[in-house]
């Protein structure tokens, strides 16, 4: 009974070859998922950018789309803001330009201006 169960615990110490292999094959996996995980974020990055980019090019096309800026103080209606994936983009309209005055993240605390 003795000599089974040392044959048992000596077999569990010692790795063997498909266990090894499988422990290696896991661990490129886990390397090429990293990878690809990586990837996915920069492609999704670059597009929000995108898309933020965008949505700033058409203002000049319909500069009172977005409603008035509710933190601006004072505000005569020049002033207006729109929020895109969490991130919110106040400008001024004037006679000959649009300026962007700030983007902020909106899960920081809102200033007033």
């Amino acid at each position: 009974m003795q000599a089974n169960f040392l044959r048992k615990k000596m077999w569990k110490k010692k790795p063997r070859y498909g266990e090894h292999a499988d422990k290696m094959g896991r661990r490129s996996q886990n390397f090429v998922a990293g990878y690809h995980r990586l990837h996915q974020k920069r492609f999704r990055a670059a597009s929000v950018k995108q898309t933020i980019l965008c949505t700033i090019r058409e203002i000049p096309l319909h500069p009172e789309r977005y409603p008035v800026d509710k933190f601006k103080k004072g505000n005569n209606g020049n002033y207006r803001a729109f929020e895109i994936y969490h991130i919110r983009i106040a400008y001024k309209t004037e006679t000959n330009a649009i300026k962007i005055i700030r983007i902020r993240n909106t899960w920081q605390e809102p200033l007033e201006y």
